[in-house]
């Protein structure tokens, strides 16, 4: 029987948006009998280097391969192109709670148990594993850690950016689970958001990134995507996946931590806008949906 390929092609997407829709390629492959062949291309890739000329796959930046096949031993009229997500998508990529989506916590459990059986045999750089122990063994070891991601720039025309702005519809939730840690630990996108969370608590620790200086505006993969902008996240998504709970709102980045680790406790904040005959300044809703 010929052998049948999946070509996993990259998107002009967030580093996150493109690693899980590969994963979710790949793990379609799985169910389907196909070879997922995974081809990052530069052209179509936000975070190509072309300090990094030896590589012709992108995914090999920050990844191992996952098999043997490639572009120059497939049999290319046995190949099926994918540039989407499956529909329904097997990954699910963000919580999409502001759409009015119902989180079932539970079944997401299920489902990261089962994505972790596949995310598990991606193997991460060895130059990059080591950048993320280093970081863990300077600022988590011994030490109970809160995570708090914070996604803003170009969400903010989602959400609208007089609500998506407001650090302190993150307060509430912060002051009460910070009695309980002894760090904590923030990604964010913006410099705007460390600032101020530093200011606000003690025992804060960020890694080392780009980011924009405001909160709302363009997003760094549009405005800085290369090499170091793509490890920098993996990096921050990987070490979040690494602390005791998160607080998270809707991001690629936060849910690949959570698939990362399936054990990982979250508290969720959904910012819900209503969209018909409602004035702006009553159309946000914070829902706390809290994972037991």
């Amino acid at each position: 029987m010929d052998k049948k390929y999946l070509l996993i092609n990259s998107r002009k997407h967030g580093f996150f948006s493109i690693f899980l829709h590969t994963l979710d390629r790949i793990i379609y492959s799985d169910l389907n009998n196909l070879i997922p062949v995974i081809n990052w291309k530069k052209d179509n890739f936000l975070y190509y280097d072309s300090n990094l000329q030896n590589y012709k796959n992108c995914w090999e930046y920050y990844f191992e391969n996952i098999n043997d096949y490639n572009l120059s031993n497939i049999d290319l009229t046995n190949t099926i192109q994918c540039d989407d997500f499956t529909n329904p998508p097997i990954v699910e990529f963000c919580f999409r709670g502001y759409f009015g989506h119902k989180i079932d916590h539970e079944k997401f459990k299920q489902k990261r148990i089962f994505i972790n059986k596949y995310i598990s045999n991606i193997k991460i750089k060895k130059n990059i594993i080591s950048k993320i122990e280093n970081f863990k063994l300077k600022n988590f070891k011994n030490n109970k850690i809160l995570g708090l991601h914070i996604r803003g720039t170009d969400r903010w025309t989602e959400f609208g950016k007089k609500i998506y702005s407001k650090f302190e519809n993150y307060e509430y939730l912060l002051d009460e689970e910070m009695k309980n840690y002894d760090k904590l630990f923030i990604c964010s996108d913006s410099e705007e958001s460390i600032e101020y969370f530093s200011k606000k608590y003690n025992n804060v620790i960020f890694y080392d990134s780009y980011r924009t200086k405001k909160h709302a505006g363009e997003s760094i993969h549009f405005n800085k995507g290369n090499y170091e902008t793509g490890e920098q996240v993996l990096c921050e998504s990987y070490l979040m996946s690494n602390c005791d709970k998160l607080i998270i709102s809707d991001s690629n980045v936060t849910i690949a931590s959570l698939y990362f680790n399936p054990n990982l406790s979250y508290k969720y904040i959904a910012f819900s806008l209503a969209v018909i005959n409602i004035t702006f300044s009553s159309i946000c809703l914070i829902l706390l949906l809290s994972n037991l």
